[in-house]
């Protein structure tokens, strides 16, 4: 309760989005402690040299990626058509619709590591089925069952939030409210499908 209300505080004081920002202070207090071993493991021998300059040159690569998909969006065309007013004429511009690729942000993969955690929270106050079959070999975060189930619901979860927060219905509506349309795409319905199709 403590951290979610913290969050709502950097949330509303404008900072950035409050939980992400708390996610991401975590993990970064945990590098500090991360790179004293690795670079211990380097000097014990235990790990090549190349091999830690790879892994950083990996992590550096994915961070870059995820910022590039986050910030990337689809830009649908939109028209206006031209309206007289009195005797000034309004609209008939062009200009775009953005859609944000990943509209659903990190919310997707917090649902589902809730959801793929559960069966181990459950099992933490059964004691007896805790080393049963079903935990070891589809809920244990090595095995490959959790993996695709954690997989699975991530892509469940985007498709659901997305249509959550992007009402296709409700954006062809206020662009044919305003006048406006996708060129090769009637107002209304037809236009609606379209966003839904590319969403």
């Amino acid at each position: 309760a403590l951290i979610m209300w913290l969050g709502e505080q950097i949330t509303e004081f404008g900072i950035g989005n409050g939980i992400s920002i708390i996610l991401f202070v975590s993990i970064v207090a945990r590098f500090p402690n991360s790179i004293i071993r690795q670079i211990n493991n380097v000097a014990n021998g235990d790990l090549a040299w190349w091999v830690l300059v790879l892994m950083y040159l990996g992590a550096l690569l994915l961070i870059v990626l995820i910022v590039l998909v986050n910030d990337a969006e689809r830009r649908l065309p939109v028209q206006y058509s031209k309206r007289v007013v009195g005797r000034k004429m309004y609209g008939g511009q062009s200009t775009h619709l953005p859609m944000k690729v990943n509209m659903s942000g990190v919310l997707p993969i917090i649902f589902a590591q809730s959801i793929a955690s559960l069966p181990a929270t459950i099992c933490a106050f059964v004691p007896k089925w805790q080393n049963g079959w079903v935990m070891k070999h589809i809920f244990d975060t090595t095995t490959w069952p959790y993996i695709v189930i954690y997989f699975l619901l991530i892509i469940f979860f985007s498709y659901f939030y997305s249509t959550i927060q992007f009402n296709p219905i409700e954006v062809a509506n206020n662009l044919k409210k305003n006048g406006g349309f996708i060129p090769g795409f009637r107002a209304g319905k037809p236009t609606s499908e379209f966003i839904q199709k590319v969403l």
